[in-house]
């Protein structure tokens, strides 16, 4: 750990990070990575050259199905989700009208109509109910 003992949640991925030598930190309550031995520049360059995972068990997921769902995501997040594929997952954000931003997210599309959302608060529950008021969706 970074600076003291940890006493929190771990994910399925904490044994895999420490293996390739993660210092830990805790957020939200539970132990995560915050930086690998090589770096923060070696990181962004594997992301560049190679692929990066980063682990979403943590994190708020809501799932959002109805015949609404694809207009009321589009509605809710700032990027087009209209060409995702079943199966395909999205980086985003979820701005209030006026451009501030709540939290970013990732938008999961498991087939038409049912899609997880995933954020880092579960206190966004709240705000994205009551944007869904006048779309067909259960969250």
């Amino acid at each position: 750990m970074y600076g003291g003992t940890i006493m929190s949640n771990k994910t399925c991925f904490h044994d895999v990070n420490l293996e390739y030598g993660a210092k830990m930190i805790e957020v939200f309550g539970y132990e995560l990575p915050w930086e690998f031995t090589e770096g923060g520049s070696a990181e962004f360059i594997a992301t560049r050259q190679k692929a990066s995972m980063v682990d979403l068990g943590y994190m708020a997921k809501f799932r959002i199905t109805g015949s609404d769902s694809l207009n009321f995501l589009q509605m809710l997040l700032t990027t087009d989700i209209g060409n995702l594929k079943n199966g395909q997952i999205r980086y985003t954000s979820i701005c209030d009208e006026n451009g501030k931003m709540i939290d970013d997210a990732t938008i999961w599309k498991f087939q038409d109509n049912d899609y997880d959302l995933i954020t880092g608060d579960e206190a966004d529950l709240k705000w994205i109910e009551k944007q869904a008021a006048n779309y067909n969706v259960s969250i």
